[in-house]
C-alpha cells in the first residue's frame, strides 16, 4: 500500500483511477464572463456546442465537456493519451528520488503502461441514430460547469434575433447570480435543465448585455430589468446596513471591556463616600458621546439578530424558487 501525496490516505496502486482537473468560471459580480450557445435534443442527456451540431452526438468532444459522458471508439487511444499526460507531469516535477510525488507518478506510469500492453480492442458499439426531437438551446460557460444564462437575458436575445441564428458566444459583466438546487419543479420551469440529476446545484447568471442587445429590445423588457435592478439595490443597501451594524456591535463589545471609574463628585464628605462604597460603580464607556450620537435609535438586540442573519447569508446564499 502507498500513501496518497495529497490526502495521505493509504491505498493500493490498483485502485487508482485517472481524472482530469478543470478550473471553474469566476462568478464575481462586476467581472466579465464568456458563455457559449449549447444545444440538447429533447429526451437526451448529451449537451454540445451549437456550432458542432453536424458532428456525431456521442463521439463529439463536447459530450465529455458539457455532459460528462461519451462513448469511446478506442480504449487504447484513451490509455495512450493518459500515459502521455502522466509522462508530461513527471517531466514537470523536480526529479528527486525521495520525492513521494515523483515515486507516485512513476508507479502510475508503469501501471498505465501495463494496462496499455494488455489492452484488447472490443468491437465498436453500434448506436442507433437519435430521432429528430425538439432542440433545446441555452448559454453555458465554456468550462462546461452547470452555469447558465438567466432566462431574462435569454428572452432579450430571442426577442432580438427571433428566427435568425443566435450568436454562438456572448460576453458581459456579471450583474447577479442565483444558486439553486435541481428539483422537479425547476426541471419543469427550466426545460433545458431537465437532464441534470435531482438535488444537483446549478447557477443562473444575469449579464450586462447592453453592447449586444439593441436599445429597443431593452425597452421592451424594461419593466422586468428595472425590477431586478431595484431588488439588487435593496439587497446591497441591506447588506451595507447589516455590515455597519455588525461593526457597531463589535465596537461596543470592545468598549465594554474597557471602562473608567468615576468617583462621587463630593470627595470631602467622608460619610457620603462610605455610604456609596457598597453601591455599584458607574461605568462610562470610552467615547460615550460619539457612540450615543451614532446609536441614538439603534436596538442592540435587533442589530445582533440582523448581524447573525447576515453572516448566515454570506456563508451560503441559496435562492429557492
Amino acid at each position: 500500500m502507498n500513501e496518497c501525496p495529497l490526502c495521505h490516505a493509504l491505498m493500493h496502486s490498483s485502485s487508482l483511477k485517472p481524472c482530469k482537473l478543470t478550473s471553474t468560471a469566476d462568478l464575481e459580480e462586476g467581472k466579465e464572463l464568456e458563455m457559449c450557445l449549447t444545444v440538447r435534443e429533447s429526451g437526451s442527456i448529451v449537451v454540445r456546442r451549437a456550432e458542432s451540431e453536424g458532428e456525431d452526438v456521442f463521439y463529439c468532444p463536447d459530450a465529455v465537456q458539457f455532459s460528462r459522458i461519451a462513448v469511446a471508439r478506442s480504449r487504447a487511444a484513451i490509455l495512450k493519451d493518459e500515459l502521455v499526460q502522466l509522462e508530461n507531469a513527471l517531466a514537470g516535477l523536480n526529479l528527486d528520488e525521495t520525492s513521494e510525488a515523483v515515486l507516485f507518478t512513476i508507479k502510475a506510469i508503469r501501471l498505465q503502461g501495463k494496462k496499455l500492453s494488455d489492452c484488447e480492442e472490443p468491437e465498436p458499439p453500434i448506436i442507433a441514430p437519435l430521432k429528430q426531437n425538439a432542440r433545446l438551446y441555452a448559454y453555458q460557460t465554456n468550462t462546461g460547469d452547470n452555469i447558465y444564462l438567466h432566462p431574462v437575458n435569454f428572452k432579450c436575445l430571442q426577442d432580438q434575433y427571433k428566427s435568425e441564428e443566435m450568436p454562438k458566444a456572448i460576453k458581459g459583466k456579471v450583474l447577479e447570480r442565483e444558486v439553486q438546487y435541481v428539483t422537479r419543479e425547476s426541471k419543469r420551469k427550466y426545460g433545458y435543465l431537465s437532464h441534470l440529476p435531482l438535488n444537483s446545484i446549478f447557477t443562473l447568471v444575469e449579464l450586462d448585455l447592453k453592447e449586444i442587445i439593441k436599445p429597443e429590445i431593452l425597452l421592451m423588457n424594461e419593466q422586468t430589468l428595472m425590477e431586478r435592478q431595484e431588488q439588487r439595490d435593496k439587497e446591497k443597501a441591506k447588506d451595507l446596513a447589516l455590515d455597519k451594524n455588525k461593526r457597531i456591535i463589535d465596537y461596543l463589545k470592545e468598549t465594554d471591556k474597557q471602562h473608567l471609574y468615576v468617583p462621587p463628585e463630593d470627595k470631602d464628605n467622608s460619610e457620603e463616600l462610605k455610604a456609596t462604597a457598597d453601591e455599584p460603580k458607574p461605568l462610562i464607556k470610552k467615547s460615550e458621546e460619539s457612540v450615543n450620537s451614532f446609536l441614538s435609535d439603534v436596538d442592540l438586540v435587533s442589530l445582533q439578530r440582523a448581524s447573525n442573519a447576515s453572516e448566515k447569508r454570506k456563508k451560503h446564499r441559496i435562492v429557492k424558487k
